[in-house]
């Protein structure tokens, strides 16, 4: 469950608000101590993940579906 709620923070944003949660709260989950910094570990990764790639994929969508951010033309072609 824990997993579950944490995981969902995959921004930079996310992981520090995960993060500023945790060291508030460190030494207070008991058992579920390590399963929150496997998590923290894995926000962190998909944050950096999404900061790489994303544009990298937005460029690509906009190139091969002819979209452009703030464009009138967007709307018009769908």
């Amino acid at each position: 469950m824990v997993w579950d709620a944490v995981i969902r923070l995959i921004t930079q944003e996310g992981y520090d608000m995960a993060l500023d949660l945790y060291t508030a709260h460190k030494g207070q989950f008991g058992v579920a101590e390590p399963t929150i910094e496997k998590a923290l570990k894995k926000i962190k990764a998909e944050s950096e993940w999404t900061e790489v790639t994303l544009p990298v994929m937005e460029q690509w969508l906009d190139k091969h579906l002819g979209y452009h951010e703030n464009s009138d033309e967007t709307t018009e072609k769908q």
